[in-house]
């Protein structure tokens, strides 16, 4: 065998190598919960969120982009100012700022 010929020999091994072992860092198990030293993977997280809210979300989702798309069609924006507002008006709505920020965090949401 040619030098040539082994170099590439080697080359390749080393590729597939590398190749390797990125897609074994990729498919690593991603745990987000742990019972009784039994895993949760994200993956079985996210099958059982779409079976059970998948349309709901699917259909909040393609609202959501519609009014995107609608409101840079029509080149609607809002100013910080206009957002500030409807946050308070919605804090009133619920009583007050803790009121609010305990209806929120109930629901799973935080605020930055």
């Amino acid at each position: 065998m040619g030098k040539t010929k082994l170099a590439w020999v080697v080359g390749s091994i080393l590729c597939i190598a590398l190749i390797a072992i990125i897609g074994f860092t990729y498919v690593k198990k991603d745990v987000v919960a742990s019972v009784n030293g039994v895993e949760i993977e994200r993956n079985e997280l996210h099958t059982s969120l779409e079976k059970f809210h998948g349309s709901q979300v699917l259909e909040t989702l393609i609202t959501n982009k519609i009014i995107e798309l609608e409101a840079e069609k029509e080149n609607i924006t809002v100013s910080d100012k206009e957002l500030d507002e409807e946050l308070q008006a919605l804090i009133d709505s619920y009583g007050g700022e803790e009121t609010f920020t305990s209806a929120i965090e109930a629901s799973g949401v935080t605020r930055k």
